[in-house]
């Protein structure tokens, strides 16, 4: 991090006498990419020693935009330092880990679902599908019998009496 960034916050934390409110100013001020708020630019200003500048000057917004990106890269390895994620940042986060935990919920409902029909021996089981060419196989075996039955009756004589000898 650089020395600016540093004489930046000495400066902020020794106006913290002053009340809270800076501190809200300053939340307010950097979500607005370090516009507004007066007394904050002109103390990043001084820091950066963006107030040796002239404003209108060619080389001051390019001065000006990277000393913003140097000061808050600063920023969020300050951060990182003490472990404290960007509030932006914790929110997309928070918002992709529940759009996580909705599909993996829906997901373990459809593997209970799937399970559950499974052990119940449902459609599309080994089980039941061994069970359905059973009774395939047996009701044809069935049905030859029936035909075989049917010749054997259709093949006797109808003169003859059950026992195979004819009427007279």
């Amino acid at each position: 991090m650089d020395r600016n960034f540093y004489e930046f916050w000495g400066q902020l934390f020794q106006n913290l006498a002053k009340g809270q409110k800076q501190i809200e100013d300053f939340r307010k001020w950097f979500g607005q990419g370090l516009v507004g708020y007066e007394s904050l630019t002109a103390m990043f200003r001084k820091a950066y020693n963006l107030d040796v500048v002239e404003e209108g000057s060619p080389d001051y917004t390019e001065f000006w935009q990277k000393s913003v990106e140097t000061f808050q890269k600063s920023f969020r390895e300050s951060l990182a330092l003490m472990d404290v994620v960007p509030k932006g940042e914790y929110e997309t986060l928070a918002r992709k880990c529940a759009a996580l935990e909705k599909t993996v919920a829906e997901q373990e409902g459809a593997m209970r679902s799937l399970k559950r029909i499974s052990s119940e021996g449902g459609i599309g089981s080994p089980f039941a599908l061994d069970e359905l060419q059973e009774l395939m196989k047996k009701q044809h075996n069935q049905f030859q019998d029936l035909v075989k039955n049917m010749a054997v009756l259709f093949e006797q004589d109808p003169k003859a009496d059950r026992s195979g000898k004819k009427k007279h």
